[in-house]
C-alpha cells in the first residue's frame, strides 16, 4: 500500500466520526465538553461506522483493478459518508426518544436524560407555541414561537426570537390574543428572562 492510499484510508476511517457527531448534536443538543473528550467521541463513532464499512471496503479492494481507481475511491467516499449519515440519524432518533429510560426506571435504574438543559428539551420539539415571557424587570411579552422563530442552543449566551407579538386579554374561559400591528417580532436576551409560560393553544383565541 503506497503513502497516498495509507493517508486516504486513514481519513476515510476517521472523518465519518466527526460527521456523525455533528449530525447527532444537531438532532439532540448536548452539554459542552472538553475538546479531548469530543475527539475520543468522534473516534468511537468512526469505529461504529467502520464496522459497517470494513466488509464493503475489503470486498471492493479486490475489485479495484476492474472498476478503476477513480470510481473505486468515489464509491468508498460515497458509501462511508452515506452509511455514517444513516447511522447517526438513527442514533439521534434513539437519543431523542429516550425509550430505554422508563423500562430501566421500573427496575430501579435511573439514567440521565441525554438532553442536558430544559431549554433545549422544550424548544427542540418543534411545536408551535404561544409564549408568555416575563422579563426580570416585570415586563410581559406575549408572542408566537413557530417556524420563523429561533432559540439559541448556546448555554452561555441564550436568546430567543419570537416572530409575532400579541396584546392579551383574558377571561375565565379563554385567552384572547390581539396581533400587534407593525411588528416583525422581537429578540430577547436570555439574561433578561425571568420565566417562560407556554399557553394552552386550545384556550387561545386570535383576533
Amino acid at each position: 500500500m503506497d503513502t497516498f492510499e495509507t493517508v486516504y484510508y486513514t481519513l476515510l476511517f476517521i472523518v465519518p466520526g466527526f460527521v456523525m457527531a455533528q449530525i447527532i448534536d444537531s438532532m439532540c443538543p448536548k452539554a459542552k465538553t472538553e475538546y479531548g473528550f469530543h475527539l475520543i467521541r468522534c473516534l468511537y463513532l468512526s469505529m461504529i461506522a467502520d464496522i459497517f464499512g470494513f466488509l464493503i471496503v475489503y470486498y471492493w479492494r479486490n475489485e479495484k483493478e476492474k472498476i478503476g481507481p477513480f470510481f473505486y475511491w468515489i464509491f468508498l467516499v460515497a458509501f462511508l459518508t452515506l452509511s455514517a449519515c444513516l447511522i447517526s440519524v438513527l442514533i439521534g432518533f434513539m437519543k431523542r426518544s429516550q425509550f430505554w429510560r422508563k423500562p430501566l426506571a421500573k427496575i430501579g435504574i435511573y439514567v440521565d436524560h441525554s438532553i442536558p438543559y430544559a431549554w433545549e428539551y422544550v424548544f427542540a420539539r418543534g411545536d408551535y407555541e404561544y409564549l408568555r415571557i416575563r422579563l426580570i424587570d416585570g415586563t410581559l411579552v406575549i408572542g408566537l414561537y413557530a417556524s420563523k422563530s429561533f432559540s439559541s442552543t448556546e448555554p452561555d449566551d441564550r436568546d430567543i426570537f419570537l416572530e409575532q407579538l400579541y396584546d392579551i386579554t383574558e377571561d375565565s374561559d379563554c385567552i384572547v390574543l390581539i396581533e400587534r400591528q407593525g411588528s416583525k417580532g422581537i429578540l430577547i436576551r436570555g439574561n433578561q428572562i425571568g420565566s417562560i409560560e407556554f399557553l394552552n393553544k386550545e384556550k387561545v383565541t386570535l383576533k
